[in-house]
């Protein structure tokens, strides 16, 4: 659908779609308590920040924005796997839900003041190519003072699906990685995947001092992202999720990155709600699967 056409059915004075960056549709909505920023390719959300707060996401300066590469930053979707394919290196990293456009199928002025956008992504020639099986994708974006994500899978084919990988890849803004501490993961395992997919136990909060790059297993409870001395913190809600992926590329990774400022490690942090390591799913004829995830932040 044009610009015209979506602005015509959907848009008011507080939705309006748009040519964005590399000419890349996109859409802003602004209301009394938030705004937020998503392309339709990926349904990637580059922007959210509530009334009297901080950015709360961050974005690369260095990201392309071209069709059919992902976006570096803001909210990634990555399905139906988790990073690289399990059996094919060719195949896109972290799915081809990022990549792929999007459709808007609604958007909702409530009476509470808040806003609903409905995007959805189902099988196509294309996806087909790269995975032959039949499905649909909902994803509910709720915009106010919170950010809630709603992320539902739907089979509609005469297959099971199996193995299906998924996170919703937050890169969140901070002052300074040194200042970060992540509470939620202790006495929880995690696959260290800087160390040869070793598996460890957190102890206390996560502070980031190096490359990390680890999925938490049995982690369903809500995840809180502290900076002391910024006196705000981020609270992460989230349901259909046994893991939490804790992402930061450090210094060497930052420099091999084309998409990626060289000091940018030094300012965000990725928390992702995620279906990954041993908490691949499995949905059967007719069945769903429901990722949610709940952004809430406080500013002290």
């Amino acid at each position: 659908m044009k610009l015209e056409a979506l602005n015509s059915r959907f848009g008011s004075d507080r939705v309006v779609f748009s040519e964005g960056n590399g000419g890349l549709a996109k859409c802003n909505i602004k209301t009394e308590k938030a705004e937020l920023e998503f392309y339709l390719q990926g349904s990637h959300i580059t922007h959210f920040k509530p009334r009297g707060a901080d950015s709360v996401l961050w974005m690369s300066t260095q990201s392309e924005f071209r069709t059919g590469v992902a976006i570096r930053g803001g909210i990634p979707i990555c399905w139906p796997w988790f990073g690289p394919h399990p059996t094919d290196a060719r195949m896109p990293q972290h799915g081809f839900a990022r990549i792929e456009k999007w459709n808007v199928i609604d958007v909702d002025d409530l009476p509470t003041g808040e806003i609903q956008v409905q995007m959805s992504l189902s099988n196509s020639p294309r996806t087909r190519e790269l995975w032959p099986f039949e499905f649909d994708l909902s994803y509910r974006i709720l915009i106010g003072e919170q950010l809630k994500l709603e992320l539902i899978c739907s089979n509609v084919g005469s297959v099971v699906l199996s193995d299906i990988g998924c996170a919703l890849h937050t890169y969140f803004q901070v002052a300074d990685i040194k200042d970060v501490q992540v509470h939620g993961l202790d006495e929880r395992r995690y696959i260290d995947k800087t160390d040869g997919a070793s598996t460890k136990w957190q102890s206390g909060p996560l502070w980031i001092t190096e490359e990390t790059d680890r999925v938490f297993l049995d982690s369903a409870e809500a995840i809180q992202l502290v900076e002391s001395r910024r006196q705000r913190s981020v609270n992460v809600q989230k349901t259909g999720s046994q893991s939490t992926v804790i992402w930061n590329p450090w210094i060497e990774k930052a420099n091999a990155m084309v998409d990626f400022p060289n000091d940018g490690y030094q300012r965000m942090i990725c928390i992702e709600t995620a279906n990954a390591g041993n908490d691949v799913r499995k949905i059967g004829l007719g069945g769903e699967h429901i990722l949610t995830a709940e952004i809430a932040i406080q500013e002290n």
